[in-house]
This record gives structure tokens, C-alpha cells and sequence, in this order.
């Protein structure tokens, strides 16, 4: 996983609603905590 800076297209999409947490969705989130702790 990397950091996207603005003005990356990937910054435009919007969201959807979360249905169920699954295991790779923990996985993503842990990963995103990592990148911001390091960063």
C-alpha cells in the first residue's frame, strides 16, 4: 500500500456504504494505520 497525494485521480472516487467487515477489509485498515504511524 502507498500514500496517494492530491491530486491523484484515485482521490475523485466516491465512497460506498460498508455491507460487512471481512477479514481482508481488518487487513486493509491495519495496513492504513501502519502507513499513517509511519509516515
Amino acid at each position: 500500500m502507498q500514500i496517494v497525494h492530491y491530486p491523484h485521480p484515485s482521490l475523485r472516487w466516491k465512497s460506498q456504504p460498508i455491507q460487512s467487515i471481512s477479514g481482508s477489509l481488518r487487513r486493509v485498515v491495519r495496513e492504513m494505520f501502519e502507513l499513517m504511524y509511519e509516515a
